[in-house]
């Protein structure tokens, strides 16, 4: 049936009932010549339950090696993500700040003026500050100062200067616990149109 010869099976089934060989012959590999019977045989509940357990808790480590792992790198990821966003966030609200100083100055040398609620022209002083807060409500900074060199925005041909001293302040949590807040300083000149005042 297996190639095996009778003499093979006869000894196969004495050692079987001797005890010496606990398997049959057809759940057995013979790995050498039938009179020196060198076997291996497989024991297959056995076996296969050993390497089951045996793989479970390989795989049960590899997921504690895992959660580890992922609890030592976490907090450095945390830490990378929210610097990141925080400074985009501030170099975002710096750029939009000069961009607010600049249009302010802008509007400044032409010389204009707003209007108030009564339909009243504002003074012209006033008129360049008013920009400059409408212009940054909308930014998470504190507007500490609003300054103009010369203070009434110069006459026609003079240089005129726009200063904000705002306040950033960081909103991400591990930002927030080192650095609460910094305040920087934009300014800008131009030199005034040929208006009349």
């Amino acid at each position: 049936m297996l190639g095996l010869s009778a003499n093979t099976l006869s000894i196969w089934q004495v050692y079987m009932k001797l005890g010496i060989i606990r398997a049959p012959y057809w759940k057995c590999t013979v790995v050498a010549k039938p009179h020196f019977l060198r076997l291996l045989w497989r024991r297959p509940d056995t076996d296969r339950d050993s390497v089951g357990r045996h793989r479970h808790t390989i795989a049960r480590g590899r997921s504690g090696q895992s959660l580890v792992e992922m609890a030592l790198v976490l907090p450095l990821l945390l830490t990378l993500f929210f610097g990141i966003f925080e400074m985009g966030r501030h170099f975002y609200t710096r750029i939009t700040v000069r961009h607010v100083v600049a249009e302010a100055t802008r509007f400044a040398v032409t010389g204009n003026v707003l209007l108030d609620a009564n339909g009243d022209p504002l003074p012209r002083s006033l008129s360049i500050l008013k920009i400059l807060q409408d212009r940054s409500a909308h930014l998470n900074v504190t507007v500490d100062t609003l300054f103009l060199v010369p203070a009434d925005g110069g006459g026609p041909e003079e240089i005129v200067q726009v200063n904000m001293i705002y306040t950033y302040h960081y909103v991400m949590p591990l930002m927030h616990r080192f650095f609460s807040s910094s305040t920087h300083t934009i300014q800008t000149a131009m030199r005034n149109e040929p208006f009349y005042p």
